[in-house]
């Protein structure tokens, strides 16, 4: 019908938390699903999908221009980039808080798997998504996702907002090491772990144990890294 609308959305845990800080139960994106965009419109998604180009807008609670502004300005938002991807349009940002990062001008968007995305999580039933990039020497996570699904289950045995995705972040794992991620990048090579938490050479192994966490497959590409896997009962 010639409009957009969100088809599908992740926060962090580190975003959510600080948004309940606040009294906020609810996120940008969240709110973002009640609305509808014109894709003939000059709105910052449909300028992305019909020119084919990424977006950007530097500050969009400020940015009179930006649809969405009062929004933005509810929730903290602060940065947003629109990429184009095969069916739609991709939007991820910032916030104002210290949970995100800050991006003075258009951060670099890489070229992520989408097809074996889908089939992880369409496919096989892949409770997280990792993305892994190379920073200097170490191999870094610049993106993550957990299902909703996964992200109830933890929270209903641990009552935390963490996942095995988000605390990743917290690993660097060096280029010139023998890890998995590390090896798929030299190599080319795709592995699969057939029961990470009793994998003795994952680094993450006791986080794999504690999230529940058994097949994980390294996926080598263009930009990075593709990691997922799949969970087993938390209980």
């Amino acid at each position: 019908d010639g409009m957009f609308r969100v088809a599908g959305a992740y926060v962090t845990p580190e975003r959510r938390k600080a948004l309940r800080a606040k009294g906020l139960t609810t996120d940008f994106a969240d709110a973002s699903k009640y609305l509808t965009i014109s894709a003939d419109g000059d709105a910052l998604v449909s300028t992305c999908a019909r020119h084919g180009t990424p977006t950007f807008v530097a500050n969009a609670a400020a940015t009179e221009t930006f649809c969405r502004q009062a929004l933005a300005g509810v929730y903290g938002i602060e940065s947003i980039v629109c990429k184009p991807v095969k069916g739609g349009v991709l939007e991820f940002g910032t916030s104002s808080g210290p949970e995100t990062a800050t991006w003075p001008d258009m951060p670099p968007c890489p070229d992520l798997p989408k097809d074996e995305i889908k089939r992880a999580l369409e496919d096989l039933g892949a409770a997280y998504v990792i993305f892994w990039q190379l920073r200097g020497d170490y191999y870094e996570v610049t993106a993550e996702f957990a299902t909703p699904e996964h992200e109830r289950a933890i929270r209903d045995r641990y009552g935390e907002d963490d996942t095995f995705a988000s605390v990743s972040r917290m690993f660097a794992l060096p280029a010139d090491g023998d890890g998995y991620v590390a090896t798929a990048a030299r190599s080319g090579k795709s592995f699969i772990l057939p029961n990470a938490m009793e994998e003795a050479s994952l680094k993450r192994q006791k986080l794999a144990q504690k999230f529940g966490i058994r097949e994980v497959y390294i996926v080598p590409g263009k930009d990075g890294v593709l990691e997922y896997g799949m969970a087993t009962e938390i209980t």
